[in-house]
């Protein structure tokens, strides 16, 4: 490491050589203050207003943005300090380019190394990201940042990484394994990015918000050239941050009452406490606000139990063959509008527009999201005739607690053993069922 670090027992490693203890091998590069045991709340509260005055001229969407990337530079500092997970993904977005995304990433890296982030190109190619997070391992990288996002963000081998310790994988053009730990924080920067896969749970959002049409033709900064700044001042940076970690121990970590975020339970006791402690927002409230905007197959399938629940009011089921069929105008009953809708849903929730959708892939990705719960409700199925029929189900107004099945819960005009019964190929698709139409719509039954 190339700074002092906050070690497990939460004292400050800030002499240069080996440390037993930690294993590490300090190569301090520049002057560095004295960071006391004990400090004091003038130190506290000096060290917060320094961070924050850094990055005064950056245009934060909230004080909580700001927050998190105090967080995203404690938890470089705070990471031999805990054997969990490093952290949450820190997304740098903003609404429009040239916001300076890089550079706020960047000054991370300077205060923390003296160097910009070691930067990692963006693929959509899932295989690619492990090959790179492999060679990021084995180098033991402490900051990484994936500039210009393109498209929607998220891959399984991100999520692996963020929420693991150790890396395990063979070198690129070699047989054999490759496994080291897991100790650099992710950042990522982007504009108005869309997060897929299962991310959005995993990640600290700082946002920018500009006005301008030109942001980066903006003038009368405070810092005109941050960069060289943090370089001389370095020392005085790094000591701020650290000042607020071991301000914390010192003061027995004490309780923030914070929401709990799982799979980074030992870095939010630690270094999310540690932001609030010294009196800054919650850098955790920006995950909820970014599922409800970024989150692509929460939104994706928000809109499809919206749509599918109007084909089905009944809640009687649809197999995925009908569905389809529904969507392509091929069903009387339902409007070109409403067969539009569907057809969008359905397209959104399986990332399939521009080509054609199948039974098979929609029974997959459904399945996928079988039981997730967005809005109180989720997709679920039940079988008849060997036929998965699909319906929405209330799940306890998105409580957590379940809302039991939809058949146990209604009154239907005809016994479940007799609409089990009905051939797959006979179930109606009509969206209205009430009182003496339940006569037209459902055919005689034998038993």
């Amino acid at each position: 490491v190339h700074s002092p670090v906050l070690r497990p027992d939460g004292s400050i490693l800030q002499s240069p050589g080996f440390d037993e203890d930690s294993g590490l091998f300090v190569d301090l590069r520049g002057k560095f203050p004295a960071i006391p045991t004990n400090p004091n709340p003038k130190a506290i509260d000096e060290a917060r207003e320094k961070l924050k005055d850094l990055v005064s001229d950056f245009c934060f969407a909230k004080p909580e943005h700001q927050a998190a990337w105090v967080a995203s530079l404690l938890t470089v500092l705070a990471r031999e300090a805990h054997d969990g997970a490093t952290g949450p993904l820190f997304l740098i977005d903003a609404n429009t380019r040239g916001s300076g995304k890089s550079l706020l990433a960047d000054l991370s890296s300077l205060i923390v190394s003296g160097c910009a982030a070691v930067r990692m190109p963006h693929t959509h190619n899932d295989d690619e990201f492990r090959k790179r997070i492999t060679a990021l391992a084995a180098n033991g990288e402490r900051l990484v940042l994936v500039d210009n996002i393109d498209g929607k963000f998220g891959s399984a081998s991100l999520d692996a990484a963020l929420t693991g310790t150790v890396w395990k994988d063979r070198r690129l053009g070699h047989t054999e394994l490759v496994e080291a730990p897991l100790r650099m924080t992710w950042l990522a920067s982007g504009n108005n990015t869309i997060l897929a896969a299962d991310t959005a749970r995993r990640t600290c959002h700082i946002r920018l918000q500009s006005d301008l049409e030109s942001p980066e033709d903006r003038h009368g900064f405070k810092y005109p050239d941050i960069q060289q700044h943090v370089l001389r001042h370095r020392g005085e940076y790094l000591g701020a941050a650290l000042v607020i970690l071991r301000g914390y121990v010192a003061a027995k970590r004490p309780d923030q009452r914070l929401k709990p975020w799982g799979s980074f339970e030992q870095w939010s006791d630690l270094v999310r406490s540690a932001v609030v402690w010294c009196g800054l927002p919650d850098p955790g409230a920006t995950r909820d606000e970014l599922r409800q905007t970024s989150d692509s197959e929460a939104e994706s399938l928000r809109q499809a139990l919206e749509v599918v629940l109007r084909m089905d009011e009944g809640r009687l089921g649809l197999s995925t063959n009908e569905l389809l069929k529904i969507a392509g105008g091929q069903t009387s009953g339902f409007g070109a509008e409403e067969c539009g809708e569907l057809r969008d849903a359905l397209e959104m929730l399986c990332d399939s527009a521009g080509r054609r959708l199948t039974s098979r892939e929609l029974g997959n990705r459904l399945r996928h999201f079988k039981s997730r719960v967005v809005g109180g409700k989720c997709f679920d199925f039940r079988t008849s005739r060997g036929n998965r029929l699909w319906f929405v189900r209330d799940c306890g107004g998105g409580s957590g607690v379940s809302g039991g099945s939809v058949l146990a819960d209604r009154q239907f005009p005809v016994k479940v053993a007799e609409f089990e019964e009905l051939p797959a190929d006979s179930h109606h698709s009509h969206h209205s069922h009430h009182g003496d139409e339940w006569d037209s719509v459902l055919p005689t039954t034998k038993g």
